[in-house]
């Protein structure tokens, strides 16, 4: 009866007239640009010069220091004067304690190899186990290994941290167990019996996620990174001072390289959602030259490839779109935006996220509101190559001076041994 139901329901919502975009939040994006009007396969010589008025007017503002700093510059800022006690105990012993492999495709996550790599980068001694095994018991969303025993699972991570005997345990904070995972209870017990500090890092959340993620690993964390503040599950968090609200997970900074020959003009690598297929699609049929890799058509590359990609393209164009809220659209902040810049990539990401709380818009990013500001930008910076470099060059500056790997842990280190729960 049910399924006889779900059916006349699709059908009936089939046979529905769709809304135009003016009358639908979610397909804003589709919506001619105000700003500079509708693109096509030519720019006229207006199009030019409306967007050159825009970079030149933002980058002498922000030359002059007449623009504001973003608010969240001091993001990873820490009073060095109160580190005595971290840099007695250095170099720290840290275990990375996160699920390696997407379940997708079978390759290793950017959490896994960025952690490690980047800790190690800035001077801690890093060990690393696992948790595939025993973490993500949602078996829709993402299937863990059934035929593996959970309290064995469990056993093997003790030991292993028994054996390490870390200061700090980084810990896969993005998931609520429902039975057949790890919770937070023995993390809690691990605490207490072995004495490390305990940094978990919830890489989802937002508003359209019921599961408090926050709430439930708030309990027995010592510190918790997040990546978006504008969230009821933030704002109703108690005890925010053991928040660390970070832009991106610590990339290591040595594997991206700017240097390599810029061949290709728009790209993207990753999946298809989020809208970025309409986006990238009508750039290339406004004449942008660009170059796409859909995960949804298994086109995966490696960590390497997926860095030399980036490297390659002159402009990089990304979004964190999730969804609309109160008629709203809301998006998040994704690792894309420390790639792109990391590879000497201009990145062009669609408006909504917290990116201006960190990054000067058109100064370090170009934002765009539709499918049509990305085809006007996109074609006035593959022109002008001198100022779309500069604007590259300024977002790597910019990042490495503020938001760098080693004022991310710095700051995690400062954060777990020198201030209160």
């Amino acid at each position: 009866m049910r399924k006889m139901l779900a059916r006349l329901v699709k059908i009936f919502i089939g046979k529905l007239e769709p809304l135009p975009p003016w009358l639908c939040p979610s397909l804003g994006h589709l919506r001619c640009s105000s700003l500079l009007g509708p693109a096509s396969m030519v720019s006229t010589s207006l199009d030019e010069n409306r967007v050159a008025a825009i970079l030149s007017a933002n980058f002498q503002s922000w030359k002059n220091g007449e623009t504001s700093t973003p608010m969240r510059k001091l993001a990873f800022e820490i009073d060095r004067s109160s580190q005595e006690t971290v840099s007695e105990q250095k170099p720290l012993k840290v275990s990375i304690v996160l699920s390696r492999y997407w379940p997708h495709n079978g390759m290793e996550t950017d959490l896994w190899v960025n952690f490690c790599g980047s800790a190690t980068h800035a001077g801690y001694l890093v060990s690393q186990f696992d948790i595939s095994d025993i973490s993500y018991d949602d078996h829709v969303k993402r299937p863990m290994n059934y035929s593996k025993n959970l309290k064995a699972g469990i056993e093997a991570l003790k030991e292993f941290l028994l054996l390490e005997k870390p200061e700090i345990v980084v810990f896969d904070g993005n998931f609520i167990p429902r039975g057949r995972s790890i919770g937070r209870e023995v993390i809690r017990d691990m605490k207490s019996d072995l004495g490390f500090k305990l940094c978990t890092v919830v890489g989802d959340l937002h508003d359209l996620q019921p599961e408090n993620r926050l709430d439930y690993c708030g309990e027995v964390s010592d510190l918790v990174v997040i990546f978006d503040s504008q969230t009821r599950h933030y704002a109703n968090f108690a005890n925010k001072e053991m928040v660390l609200v970070s832009p991106f997970i610590p990339f290591d900074e040595r594997c991206f390289h700017g240097s390599v020959e810029k061949d290709i003009g728009l790209g993207f690598c990753g999946g298809k959602g989020r809208r970025r297929d309409v986006f990238l699609s009508f750039a290339e049929k406004c004449g942008i030259p660009t170059t796409v890799h859909f995960v949804d058509d298994k086109k995966y590359l490696t960590d390497v490839e997926f860095r030399d990609f980036l490297s390659r393209s002159r402009i990089s164009f990304s979004n964190g779109y999730v969804g609309t809220i109160a008629g709203l659209s809301h998006s998040v902040m994704t690792g894309r935006i420390a790639e792109s810049i990391l590879s000497g990539s201009l990145l062009v990401y669609e408006s909504g996220s917290q990116i201006d709380e960190y990054l000067v818009p058109y100064v370090h990013y170009i934002p765009v509101d539709n499918i049509h500001e990305l085809v006007h930008f996109c074609r006035y910076l593959l022109k002008n190559e001198e100022i779309r470099a500069g604007m590259a060059a300024s977002a790597y500056e910019y990042c490495l001076e503020n938001y760098s790997s080693k004022r991310f842990w710095d700051c995690v280190t400062h954060r777990l041994f020198n201030s209160k729960k």
